[in-house]
């Protein structure tokens, strides 16, 4: 028999839904005139769905890498892969407050910044990647402009720490993205990017968002792909 891990009732819910979150919980959310017993006949009925996400859960989760910051450690920029390394100050490369930079196949980090490691490597993340989406935020809207003939405009674009999704795009036209996807290959950024500027223009996922989509990014599919594969080992990475 499935065991749900929470049960959560609602007045104003409709109907009944089954999610498995990346701890491998089951979470069933039911409008509050179901009984356990109709919620457990429907978790039987689904019982294959059910395993085969926790399977699909725990494969994913066997991608998290836990870091524990020593030398020769990898870490995932651009898709590719760095290897950390110390320097003695004297021969540190400099890059923001002479502690880290990235050079070759290396990730460089000045040995007085090993207290704070985790700090300064989630920094200079976060610093990079506002400035690489900042550069294919522009892109794209240049891009658009000259396909659609049709300028479109944001409010600002947010760097985000806590999100649970890689992208968003607010009301007020605030361009959202998680710092993480740094990690990622420029082609499934400029994918990210180009999902998130299409929304400024149409707030739904319907035939006209994808085939703007695809008039920006012809390729687009395998970039969505790659997110399915990689996002749960993305979305945690340096997560406190």
């Amino acid at each position: 028999m499935i065991e749900p891990t929470k049960i959560k009732f609602s007045k104003r819910r409709k109907y009944l839904s089954i999610s498995i979150s990346i701890n491998g919980e089951i979470i069933v959310k039911a409008p509050i005139w179901f009984t356990e017993g109709e919620i457990y006949q429907y978790l039987e009925k689904n019982k294959n769905w059910i395993q085969k996400k926790l399977r699909l859960v725990e494969s994913e989760r066997e991608k998290i890498i836990k870091h524990t910051f020593t030398e020769g450690e990898e870490f995932l920029f651009l898709g590719k892969k760095f290897r950390l390394k110390f320097v003695e100050p004297d021969f540190c490369y400099i890059d923001v407050n002479n502690l880290i930079t990235l050079k070759e196949d290396r990730l460089i980090v000045n040995e007085i910044a090993k207290r704070s490691i985790a700090k300064i490597i989630k920094d200079f993340y976060k610093r990079k990647a506002l400035e690489i989406l900042e550069e294919r935020v522009k892109y794209y809207l240049n891009e658009y402009e000259t396909i659609f003939k049709e300028n479109l405009t944001y409010n600002k674009i947010q760097i985000k720490e806590n999100s649970k999704v890689l992208g968003s795009c607010s009301r007020k036209g605030n361009l959202n993205f998680s710092w993480r996807i740094i990690q990622a290959p420029l082609d499934v950024i400029d994918y990210l990017v180009v999902h998130e500027i299409t929304h400024l223009k149409h707030r739904n996922h319907k035939i006209f968002f994808w085939s703007t989509v695809a008039r920006l990014k012809p390729f687009y599919k395998s970039d969505i792909e790659w997110l399915r594969n990689n996002w749960l080992a993305i979305n945690q990475f340096l997560r406190d």
